[in-house]
């Protein structure tokens, strides 16, 4: 079964925790953010947009967008639960993101994580790498920007 994907609902709360948590667990391994780019990130995360993925009713991603403005959508907080990992979701995540009215998508990514190849997968592209200084791991970590360009469709700027 396809995942479905919705806007979050105040009730989706506690399972929006859950994948959020399963997410950071994977990240965490690599990578932990700075207070001040934790702090950063909730303030990003206020008056966002926030889709929800669900696989046989149950909650299983989450994705936060929101446009900058200049014909970008910004992608961040993508999420998928560690059991329902490689069944889609992400991509139905992105697709549904895609359904906005942007000329492209945005998103940044720690490359020693491995996302990037998923990313790629998914239809990003590199536009810029540079070190990331927001973050501590063990050794330096490599903050990537990706791009997604979107088909134009009549009327939209290019």
């Amino acid at each position: 079964m396809a995942p479905h994907v919705r806007p979050a609902r105040p009730a989706d709360a506690d399972a929006i925790a859950r994948v959020d948590a399963s997410g950071t667990r994977t990240l965490r391994a690599v990578y932990r953010p700075t207070p001040a780019a934790i702090a950063g990130g909730r303030a990003l995360r206020a008056g966002c947009e926030t889709l929800v993925a669900e696989l046989d009713g149950e909650l299983v991603g989450v994705v936060r967008l929101r446009g900058d403005g200049d014909d970008t959508l910004q992608l961040f907080g993508l999420f998928v639960d560690e059991a329902h990992r490689r069944r889609g979701v992400a991509r139905a995540l992105v697709a549904a993101a895609c359904e906005r009215d942007y000329a492209r998508i945005a998103l940044h990514t720690i490359a020693e994580t491995g996302n990037v190849p998923i990313f790629e997968r998914l239809g990003f592209v590199t536009v810029a790498e540079q070190p990331a200084d927001d973050v501590v791991g063990d050794g330096p970590r490599t903050e990537v920007a990706l791009e997604l360009r979107l088909r134009l469709r009549p009327g939209r700027p290019a």
